[in-house]
């Protein structure tokens, strides 16, 4: 059965609006502002925090005093077919930008799925701008360069350590008596495949050995 999805378009405040739209669209395109439409996607589970995280994204971006927000439209969530469990909400809105650097920078800050430029039809930019545009971008990528390799080092420090752990869960399950590989894995609580992973290595230093199936410490 389809259903189809449920949105709200959410009203900007009259306060927002006398503070963020106080040129006329003309007055803005005179001053290099950019009007483009950019949808915002959150994707998780469960239901009500999608779209409870997609409302909080929302309001933040209507809250920026950098952004003017000419309007907005929210999709309640749905389960995601290709992903089963998780649920995606979006967001369409329409805002205007000071410059290009500021819609640079809210597509950096807020990652939306796409990004599309109304107004003007065509845009004039200085070398100076260009330069400026660059040297961001670049900045960001180098932050995320970063963070990726600190996130990289984590996740092998936490690996190794994990494998030591369960390596040592072997060994001293093996002290107690010799096992199968199905036994242990039953012990350990890992599947017979993964644990092939541990079991291997230790085989390999000689630390345990095998006979018909069955593992014991070597002597």
């Amino acid at each position: 059965m389809e259903t189809q999805s449920q949105s709200h378009t959410q009203a900007i405040p009259e306060q927002a609006k006398a503070t963020k739209k106080q040129l006329s669209d003309k007055e803005r395109l005179e001053k290099g502002h950019v009007l483009a439409r950019a949808i915002i996607e959150v994707a998780g589970a469960p239901k009500d925090h999608v779209d409870g995280s997609i409302k909080l994204v929302v309001d933040h971006i209507t809250a920026n005093d950098k952004l003017a927000v000419v309007a907005e439209e929210t999709f309640e969530a749905e389960k995601k077919d290709e992903q089963e469990g998780l649920f995606s909400a979006f967001s369409e809105l329409e805002l205007w930008f000071s410059d290009v650097n500021s819609l640079m920078g809210f597509a950096f800050d807020y990652m939306p799925s796409s990004i599309e430029i109304l107004q003007p039809d065509a845009l004039r930019m200085q070398t100076y701008q260009v330069s400026s545009l660059l040297n961001e971008l670049l900045s960001r990528l180098h932050q995320i360069d970063l963070q990726l390799k600190i996130t990289n080092a984590e996740n092998q420090l936490i690996n190794k350590n994990a494998a030591l752990i369960v390596r040592n869960f072997l060994v001293s399950l093996l002290k107690e008596k010799s096992m199968s590989i199905e036994e242990m894995a039953k012990r350990v609580g890992i599947q017979k495949e993964h644990l092939e992973e541990f079991v291997k290595p230790l085989q390999e230093r000689g630390v345990l050995t095998m006979d018909s199936g069955v593992y014991r410490l070597a002597q």
